[in-house]
């Protein structure tokens, strides 16, 4: 008998797990790509939608482009002018962060990899880059739609 529910436990576990792997609901930032325009210079980058995919960021991953679509960082579009904090928690890659406010770049900085210390700025936007994308205070970048 104890043996019959083990067995029945270790299945309802095993479909529930199954199950949440395969939620609707589920957050991916890396769903949806934009292109970050670099004073006419362009990279494809992931967008992270909302505040659930603006906490996971790159957490976890050990590359820059893990669906493979030529992606060399990851837009964060907050929608309002503030000052924006990103650290790097459970990030093993280095990034380069990146502040823009309305199409200019305020701010840049090297995040270094598990680093969970605030780095903070100005704008509407940060963008973590690969720190091998360059990058200056006074540059005219956007995001491209499409």
């Amino acid at each position: 008998m104890r043996r019959a529910v083990a067995v029945v436990v270790i299945a309802v576990l095993a479909v529930l797990l199954v199950m949440s792997m395969f939620r609707e609901d589920q957050v991916d930032p890396f769903d949806v790509t934009a292109t970050l325009v670099v004073e006419g210079r362009e990279y494809k980058v992931y967008v992270a939608e909302g505040p659930e995919e603006w906490r996971l960021g790159y957490m976890g991953q050990r590359e820059y482009d893990p669906r493979g679509v030529g992606a060399v960082g990851m837009a964060f579009p907050f929608g309002r002018a503030g000052r924006w904090c990103m650290w790097m928690k459970d990030t093993v890659v280095p990034l380069r962060a990146v502040w823009i406010l309305n199409g200019t770049v305020t701010e840049v900085a090297d995040l270094m990899p598990l680093d969970e210390r605030p780095v903070c700025g100005f704008g509407d936007t940060v963008v973590e880059l690969s720190p091998a994308i360059e990058v200056r205070p006074g540059d005219r970048a956007a995001l491209k739609w499409g």
